[in-house]
């Protein structure tokens, strides 16, 4: 360390302690006093330090040993080795500085990453509102239109935007399989007409450019296998489109099934293309990896990248390598059959399937032209002979039904809350001819209308994301609200997960349809749902009709006579602030519990919504009814406070006691 001798150094314990780094000292010293503690000779004195040299700095040394002692055990001196490892901890220091940096860059590119998909994600949503705008009035253009050439011209959009709502949904994809959100629904099919479909849906156009497509099975005329079939179709059409994209006229394409064993398949989609790249190989699978390639193409870097998610989670492999036999791509999938996902059940014969059953529109040949408008029209030539707008599948869950428009003689009354001025415009001009309708621009709005309406109001339609009040809360309120609970709630969403559909579902959102919807569709739905509610309300109306030419007779059952004496126990006492659940539990005589249950059961209501429409219904009737004020409204109905019986009556009748009373007022 490079001091010189005893003059230089004294040979004390302090000599050495006080050139201890001060983070070393104390830890350093404990070990020397445990070790020189230890007369049983066990322990050994091993301990990294920074020690401060002759030149004043520190470098870091690891000192070993053990005390001699005398006869009587007293310690002597240290027998040991002293060893210079500052070389060695400066190179971990490095290390770790560099395992910290890799860590942190790694973290940085996952967040970007992370924010990116989120990013594009949530523009998916954005995007999804004014498509709407777009595909809505082209189908009724499409099937409106009878002009050829403009017909043309219509379905070259409608291509390309389901191009576009491709390219949303992969996003979408992505982001639930990131999320574990993303469910396999397992069905068995029998796989060589499945594919047979998807080959020939490209293998049109692919002869419009003279490439050679070749589907081989040899020896495989039938092949049960179990898949998702709606989600196994993105694999095989992302193949099948990269390989057209990157392959020259008079090119070849060819797609080989064959079955390795008995519990598994391979299928290859070889094509004899631009190539990729060695080095490039392994990046084709990666997020928004994207390359310029010899013929012009820049790709999204996402079809690829959900094709092996989607493989993957199957239960298989996907692979790249050369061309075997010349210039060009060959992919690779290995899957297992999967037989044993479901039991015992039916093949599926493909061949009945309707390719809008296996391939959906929004999927066909969107981009493998990538732009070419002539060759999109010559695509179409080749489906002249079918409506675009009836091969749609769309995301409503109620079937369409040629039901009346008009269920009954008034016209019904339909709400739009929506956000987007323009969609909001379009569909009141859509409905406009069929139904009454008014429009709010948010759900907080909405609310008040409806509490203000609520005997006008038969359906309401709204969007999901909105300011203010979201679509999800506005249906939440309807639904808990004992003088609403019974308008109809379509919901026009823009997301997709399951898990959005569980929530609302949950709360009693009576359709979900997901932007850009047909307007047919909207319009079929809202008619079911009026239809619906009129049936049941005139099955009601038959039944009491009924029930009014037959003698009664006095049986009550036991929840009759449970619900007699809560009744019976709130009329008496509704003027009492002391009025609550366990007040009524208590004077019945059941437990609070059970209370609870069969009120929920009875009604539909917790207990504490049950006495509060019972509260409001009277105070709605004394105001509308009798010259009193509010004050002696509040009193007579249990509240302690007038500010909280006016607070509780506007949550429920979205106007104020005075406001309600002025317009019954007026309407007398």
């Amino acid at each position: 360390i490079g001091y010189q001798g005893p003059d230089d150094f004294p040979d004390v314990l302090e000599s050495w302690s006080d050139l201890l780094h001060p983070d070393d000292r104390e830890h350093v010293l404990k070990e020397f006093n445990e070790t020189i503690s230890d007369y049983t000779g066990q322990k050994t004195y091993d301990v990294e330090y920074r020690l401060l040299t002759k030149n004043r700095g520190y470098r870091w040394y690891r000192a070993v040993g053990k005390p001699t002692r005398r006869p009587d055990g007293s310690p002597i001196t240290y027998v040991g080795v002293f060893i210079d490892i500052t070389e060695q901890k400066e190179m971990m220091q490095e290390l770790a500085q560099q395992r910290e940096s890799l860590s942190s860059a790694l973290e940085e590119a996952n967040q970007a990453n992370k924010a990116k998909t989120a990013f594009l994600s949530n523009m998916s949503h954005e995007i999804r509102t004014p498509m709407t705008l777009i595909t809505s009035p082209l189908e009724k253009l499409i099937k409106n239109d009878t002009d050829p050439a403009r017909h043309r011209s219509y379905s070259i959009i409608y291509l390309n935007a389901q191009r576009i709502l491709r390219l949303i949904n992969q996003m979408m994809d992505v982001r639930k399989i990131e999320k574990g959100q993303f469910q396999l629904s397992y069905s068995k099919v029998d796989l060589v007409p499945l594919l047979q479909n998807l080959y020939d849906l490209f293998n049109a156009t692919a002869q419009q450019r003279n490439i050679t497509m070749k589907f081989l099975h040899e020896g495989i005329e039938k092949l049960p296998v179990c898949i998702d079939m709606q989600n196994f179709d993105k694999v095989i059409m992302n193949l099948l489109s990269n390989a057209v994209k990157f392959t020259s006229e008079n090119g070849k394409i060819t797609m080989q099934l064959e079955t390795p064993d008995e519990s598994h398949f391979t299928l290859q989609v070889t094509d004899n293309g631009v190539g990729i790249p060695l080095e490039n190989r392994q990046r084709v699978f990666d997020r928004f990896y994207s390359n310029t390639h010899n013929n012009g193409y820049v790709g999204t870097g996402i079809g690829l990248n959900l094709t092996k998610m989607l493989v993957e989670l199957h239960g298989g492999t996907i692979s790249i390598n050369d061309n075997p036999e010349e210039q060009g791509t060959q992919f690779t999938i290995q899957m297992p059959r999967a037989l044993d996902k479901i039991q015992g059940a039916e093949a599926i014969d493909a061949e009945t399937q309707a390719i809008a059953d296996v391939v959906k529109p929004s999927e066909n040949v969107e981009d493998i032209q990538e732009g070419k408008t002539a060759e999109i029209a010559s695509t179409q030539d080749a489906m002249s002979n079918q409506e675009v707008p009836q091969r749609i599948v769309l995301d409503a869950d109620l079937p369409l039904e040629n039901a009346e428009t008009k269920p009954s003689s008034r016209l019904k009354h339909i709400l739009i809350v929506e956000d987007d001025a323009q969609i909001r415009q379009y569909v009141h001009s859509e409905l406009s001819s069929d139904f009454i309708v008014s429009e709010c621009s948010n759900g907080k709005d909405g609310w008040d209308f409806v509490q203000q309406n609520s005997k006008k109001v038969d359906l309401i339609v709204s969007d999901v994301m909105m300011p203010k009040m979201d679509g999800v809360q506005l249906c939440r309120m309807v639904k808990n609200n004992f003088l609403t609970n019974h308008i109809p709630v379509i919901l026009l969403t823009a997301k997709s997960d399951d898990a959005d559909r569980i929530e609302g579902l949950s709360i009693g959102v009576d359709a979900y349809i997901t932007k850009p919807f047909n307007m047919e569709v909207l319009r079929s739905t809202i008619t079911n749902l009026l239809h619906s509610r009129h049936v049941l309300q005139g099955k009601f109306k038959t039944e009491q009709k009924t029930e009014e030419q037959i003698d009664d007779v006095e049986v009550l059952s036991a929840d009759e006579h449970l619900m007699e004496r809560v009744m019976k126990v709130v009329n008496e006492n509704i003027s009492n602030p002391e009025l609550n659940i366990e007040f009524i539990a208590d004077k019945v005589g059941v437990s609070r519990v059970h209370f609870h249950r069969k009120i929920k059961d009875l009604t539909g209501q917790t207990p504490g919504n049950f006495l509060r429409s019972i509260r409001m219904t009277q105070a709605a009737k004394l105001l509308a009814s009798k010259h009193l004020d509010i004050t002696d409204v509040s009193i007579a109905t249990g509240f302690k406070s007038i500010s909280t019986f006016s607070t509780s009556f506007k949550q429920v009748y979205g106007m104020t006691p005075s406001e309600y009373m002025k317009r019954h007022e007026e309407d007398k």
